[in-house]
């Protein structure tokens, strides 16, 4: 009897501790291991979580927080040191950890969704890759809306709506999740928010939908507008009268159809030209009122057809046909036609922003420098898609509310400047390798024995994915070889598929968590895997 008692005291014993254990580990996996950004085995510690809280995206990887960013690492000694002067490198001379179709989930049905794009981002990925289309809700109706997609490659299935998302939706989720301190993600916070961002956009062409172009802009316009490189905390450069006019005012009365009307109103154009070279009280006030009311209202950004709406509209209209020793000037401005008194005024807006911004720097693969975009988003357009995609962006000029894409997109993919790529496709080139500088945070890249140095950049993305027709969810396409594509083709974004784990995946996010960075010099990732093999090979 006695041993009986002791044997389901025992019993019970070793049932709560199994119990326990259960839970112990239960927690570790839903809260995350405690690492080091050294700590080989940290992809060893990946583990497979079903959240209900990631609606359509079950089944995917969660992988341990990076420990740190391109921000507070400055604050670590040893490699990042010279913090400070890997600023100041071109962004030609970084590679950026990069995700090719960012919200996709896959699974089976390869559903996109925002929760997808939020643990991409947690992960400490800056490159954000999007297929985008149009879809048509109402059949009776012509347009559409933007929407992020998988790609069908069987094309006689139409896009099924319940696995896609607005890009609206997308764009907003990407600032709240990738742009902002947010610790309310599901996926857990983005550690390097105010790291540079670069959005790729892959635009699926409709010929029966010639708006997309626009509504895309309208999009980025509408949520991203305050984060994009160069439209944004600029400060404003005083420019002469004198300035203004030779630049702004000028091409606007050279325009033929202007001229004609100011001919046929018997107007002496070169009087009128000289009168504001000589800078006229009446055209320096008109210009000083305009330019504290851009200033004052922030509306460097707005369409230059709502500003003529919200501008006092006299001041606007009078501009082009100042002090032109007129006696009565809402006479002649009667005379010009409504279409062209807008088109004027509108250009005339255009050309005056940009001098009252003229701080506003264009994007330059050779001297714009990694200090320059921090926390801001670089817009990447993939021609591939469509090479006359610029002039299918332009807005009709008596159409309000529509936003030209090219006033928002920074770089061109699929371009001699920014190359793209497949694994494939550099396997049949011949090989670059990236040669480190005596300064240890440059690197040199040669082509039968020509420089290349800060030339381009180029995208890699992985192998053709295998069609939605494939029901097994293991069966993805693989991703790219990091180590040996960053080493010897010198690539600045090679793409990976986050939802597919595979080894080139996890040697990827052991490369980066092994600096804490998202956006490394091209030297540390030469150095990184040359001391790799020396230690291998000891």
């Amino acid at each position: 009897m006695k041993l009986n008692k002791q044997f389901i005291f025992l019993f019970i014993i070793l049932f709560g501790l199994c119990i326990i254990l259960y839970f112990i580990n239960e927690s570790v996996i839903k809260e995350g291991l405690s690492m080091d950004s050294n700590d080989k085995a940290v992809n060893e510690a990946l583990t497979y979580e079903n959240d209900n809280n990631f609606a359509g995206t079950s089944g995917f990887i969660r992988i341990l927080p990076l420990t740190s960013t391109l921000n507070n690492s400055k604050e670590k000694s040893g490699i990042m040191a010279d913090y400070p002067n890997i600023l100041n490198l071109p962004i030609s001379q970084f590679a950026i950890k990069s995700s090719y179709n960012s919200c996709c989930s896959g699974e089976q049905n390869h559903y996109i969704s925002n929760e997808m794009l939020m643990y991409v981002l947690s992960r400490g990925t800056r490159f954000i890759d999007l297929e985008i289309s149009n879809i048509i809700i109402d059949p009776s109706s012509k347009t559409g809306t933007p929407y992020v997609v998988y790609p069908d490659y069987n094309a006689t299935l139409p896009i099924d709506v319940k696995k896609c998302c607005k890009l609206d939706s997308v764009l907003k989720t990407l600032v709240k999740y990738g742009l902002m301190d947010n610790q309310s993600s599901t996926a857990g916070p983005t550690p390097n928010y105010t790291d540079p961002l670069f959005l790729h956009l892959r635009i699926n062409v409709d010929p029966l939908y010639n708006n997309l172009y626009q509504d895309v802009a309208t999009c980025i316009k509408k949520n991203l507008i305050d984060y994009l490189y160069g439209h944004t905390n600029i400060k404003p450069t005083k420019i002469s009268v004198k300035e203004f006019v030779t630049n702004s005012v000028l091409p606007v009365l050279t325009d033929k159809n202007v001229m004609q009307k100011f001919q046929s109103l018997n107007t002496n154009t070169t009087t009128m030209i000289q009168r504001y070279l000589e800078v006229n009280l009446e055209a320096e006030k008109i210009f000083s009122d305009l330019q504290e009311y851009v200033l004052k209202n922030n509306i460097v950004n707005m369409n230059v057809y709502d500003l003529v709406d919200k501008l006092p509209v006299q001041k606007v209209l009078n501009l082009p046909i100042i002090s032109g020793y007129m006696d009565n000037v809402s006479d002649i401005l009667n005379e010009i036609s409504p279409a062209n008194s807008l088109y004027t005024s509108a250009n005339n807006i255009q050309n005056l922003l940009s001098y009252i911004y003229s701080n506003n720097k264009k994007f330059d693969l050779q001297k714009t420098k990694m200090r320059d975009i921090m926390g801001k988003v670089v817009v990447i357009l993939d021609t591939n898609y469509d090479l006359n995609w610029k002039k299918a962006s332009k807005c009709d000029p008596l159409v309000k509310n529509c936003y030209d894409l090219n006033n928002y997109v920074h770089m061109e993919s699929g371009t001699n400047e920014l190359t793209l790529n497949s694994p494939f496709m550099l396997s049949k080139q011949l090989s670059t390798p990236i040669t480190v500088n005596s300064d240890q945070v440059t690197v040199t890249i040669k082509c039968n024995g020509e420089t290349l140095k800060n030339r381009f950049m180029q995208i890699v993305l992985p192998e053709s994915d295998p069609g939605l027709l494939n029901t097994d969810p293991d069966d993805q396409g693989a991703n790219p070889d990091f180590q040996n594509i960053v080493t010897n083709w010198g690539c600045n974004f090679i793409t990976y598929r986050f939802y597919n784990q595979d080894p080139q995946c996890l040697q990827y996010e052991r490369f980066f968590n092994s600096q804490s960075l998202a956006i490394v010099p091209l030297a540390y990732v030469k150095s990184y895997y040359l001391q790799e093999q020396l230690q291998s090979s000891q």
